[in-house]
């Protein structure tokens, strides 16, 4: 079948203008009525095309949803439904005849956030196909509304949309299923539609080569620009495996049922379906054994969608990743030697660049939105070596001012959500922060520079309180420790990894972890350790300290090629600790515990390893850590890592051809989790911990 002449102008028409980007966002287990209210009284809506592969899909029901707001995955609701005619054109509208409105923002069952399957039909002449399941992420109702889109829904649309979707989403037994959120992470599941926009052109149904974006940033004489390039091949290769199902008559097909018995134990029953066990099971591992091969062979040398990968990937996960270039005469980037990340409670990154430079405007940090929009780079001129990036609960952004190894610096730094910068006067080289629930915020100091210093800045010590304060108290000197990281648990405990002179297991220098336990009354911290350990195959505890939803330590052990776990109720190691006791892993340096209490490990390989650096997920039990293959993008020596509540996992590049440098982002392939870190934390020590769990 072709497109009449009169459809391939609009089509040319419509397909060279894009979307605006707001349009951001979110099949059995769906509701079948529309919650009204809230309706928009235009002739505005919603069109578009349905191809399987490059021909049109004839007589397939298209609906369109409003994503669940009950919970993860929780029942949509069918605003409204329709067939494809004889070209797969469908159209809804608003206004008068056939009408649907947006949901209303009361509703305990409904979001604001839309999209649309395309079910069954007839992929070519004589062929009907049941199993064929597509759909299109769309973005905020009104939204939608207004920009009045025309949109092609295919296996890339498809690919795009649940890859970003898909900790949003529950398969159901009788085929497809529903997208949907909690009603606490509304949030995370907008910017997880946004994120679909950077994967696919919505208008054209194509997989996007790259795509810049911009906005006016304080600093800079023009706007900067960030080109957001996502892995094309691998996108339109798992389209192209969709495709050789879709046209075919279905679940009977040799193709439909290889593909859907290859990527899950439990075989799925429609394409959209796979698609989902295709990206939360990025391996296509059944039964213990890798299908993989057999899965990216089911595409077929002249597959639609082009260009594709030459040879089958380690792992289905797909990446993204966020550049800059110089921006003004004095060769000012956005990113230059990004090294650590946070995520606030909006979804937006927080990028430290800590370059190898003294030069303060090349020491700053980043803001950009969750789909990489520049929003903010700030203390251009306050900063020399940073070695630290944290969110405090409001989402102010504090940093340990270090300095170089030569002129320690004697500052930790706060940039407030209003735009203001707070100096706190500390001891010599400040190095890590760590910020609890109430917003207090403590830092360590090096001993191997004569120190061994923990600080504490307090909520009491701030500027604008009625009497200010500027320098940070002193909670414990002297102390004969390499420090190299601290965290907080839930009851207000601070954890410390380091060393000293000892050693443990050939290793010298770090093998310990330090508690200082938490008291109610002043002070609230001892002078000394209250508790040390080195169980738990502790060997070279590295940067990150992760602490999980009961409250376990999970420590790296650099250049030794595991994670130790340590139970903060016992101050002791797991016996079967450390794991995993086979890995790829070589150098593990930071890590994040995710919604699930999984562990998201950078591997820092040098950038001359092939490939230079590489992320690990373990999945934590009481007694073992099961590694998954690290997941292969495009990271250049990788250094600090996030987790944001849309699921997507942001790595930044350190050792990027400097002076440019990139970000990472590992699509909505973890957990969501409650952000910023220290939100997860209870505002009264106890046992209520949101670390680790999702929003």
């Amino acid at each position: 079948m072709s497109l009449s002449s009169s459809l391939l102008k609009r089509c040319a028409l419509l397909c060279a203008t894009a979307l605006p980007f707001a349009l951001l966002t979110g099949c059995a287990n769906m509701l079948s009525t529309a919650v009204a209210d809230n309706s928009v009284d235009s002739s505005a809506g919603i069109s578009g095309i349905a191809h399987g592969g490059r021909q049109p899909i004839v007589n397939a029901t298209v609906t369109l949803w409003a994503a669940g707001n009950a919970g993860y995955g929780s029942t949509a609701t069918s605003l409204q439904s329709t067939t494809t005619d004889v070209n797969g054109n469908f159209s809804f509208h608003t206004g008068s005849g056939a009408t649907y409105s947006c949901p209303s923002t009361s509703s305990t069952t409904a979001s604001q956030y839309i999209y649309i399957t395309v079910v069954g039909g007839q992929p070519t002449t004589g062929i009907t196909n049941s199993a064929s399941a597509l759909m299109i992420a769309l973005g905020n109702c009104s939204t939608v509304l207004a920009a009045n889109p025309y949109v092609v829904v295919n296996e890339v649309t498809t690919i795009a949309s649940m890859f970003a979707l898909q900790q949003f989403f529950t398969p159901s037994v009788s085929g497809l299923g529903s997208f949907g959120t909690s009603a606490t992470n509304i949030t995370g599941l907008a910017n997880a539609f946004a994120t679909v926009n950077n994967l696919v052109s919505i208008p054209n149904g194509t997989a996007n080569a790259s795509t810049t974006a911009t906005a006016t940033v304080t600093g800079y004489t023009t706007a900067p620009v960030v080109t957001i390039t996502p892995e094309q091949t691998k996108i339109n290769t798992l389209a192209n495996v969709l495709a050789a199902c879709v046209n075919t008559t279905g679940s009977s097909s040799s193709v439909c049922s290889t593909l859907f018995s290859d990527v899950n134990s439990t075989a799925a029953l429609d394409t959209l379906q796979a698609a989902y066990y295709l990206a939360t099971n990025p391996t296509s591992t059944v039964s213990s054994t890798s299908n993989i091969t057999a899965v990216y062979n089911l595409a077929v040398a002249n597959s639609p969608f082009q260009p594709a990968l030459t040879a089958a990937p380690t792992d289905w996960s797909v990446g993204v990743t966020y550049g800059s270039s110089s921006q003004s005469t004095a060769s000012v980037y956005l990113f230059d030697y990004p090294t650590y990340l946070a995520v606030d409670g909006s979804g937006n990154v927080w990028v430290l660049n800590d370059t190898t430079t003294t030069a303060a405007t090349q020491n700053n940090i980043v803001e950009l939105s969750p789909s990489g929009v520049p929003i903010t780079q700030a203390l251009t001129t306050s900063l020399i070596g940073p070695n630290w990036l944290a969110l405090d609960p409001s989402g102010n952004a504090w940093v340990a001012n270090y300095g170089s190894s030569s002129a320690l610096q004697t500052s930790v730094v706060e940039y407030t959500t209003g735009g203001v910068t707070n100096t706190f006067t500390t001891n010599k080289g400040p190095q890590r922060l760590a910020v609890d629930g109430l917003g207090n915020v403590f830092v360590i100091e090096p001993s191997y520079k004569g120190l061994g210093d923990l600080e504490e800045i307090p909520t009491t010590c701030r500027p604008t309180n009625v009497t200010p304060c500027s320098t940070a108290t002193t909670l414990a000197s002297g102390l004969t420790t390499d420090f190299t990281n601290l965290a907080i648990d839930s009851n207000y405990n601070i954890w410390i990894t380091g060393g000293g002179t000892g050693s443990l297991g050939g290793v010298a220098g770090y093998p310990y972890v330090y508690e200082f336990l938490y008291s109610a009354t002043s002070p609230n911290y001892p002078s000394t350790p209250s508790a040390t350990t080195n169980t738990g195959g502790i060997l070279v505890p590295e940067q990150g300290i992760g602490i999980d939803s009961g409250d376990n330590l999970w420590i790296p052990n650099y250049g030794k090629e595991t994670i130790s776990e340590i139970a903060t109720s016992t101050v002791t190691g797991n016996a079967s600790s450390p794991f995993p006791t086979s890995s790829s892993l070589t150098k593990p340096e930071f890590e994040v515990i995710d919604g699930a209490g999984h562990i998201w490990v950078t591997d820092m390989a040098t950038t001359s390893a092939s490939p230079a650096g590489s992320v690990f997920e373990l999945f934590a039990g009481t007694s073992s850590v099961t590694p998954q293959t690290g997941f292969a993008h495009t990271y250049n020596e990788p250094d600090g890592i996030a987790v944001d509540a849309s699921g997507n996992v942001w790595v930044a590049a350190y050792n990027a051809a400097a002076p440019a440098g990139f970000i990472t982002e590992i699509v909505g392939q973890a957990v969501p989790v409650v952000t910023p870190l220290a939100a997860g934390l209870p505002l009264v020590p106890g046992p209520t911990s949101k670390l680790g769990t999702r929003p």
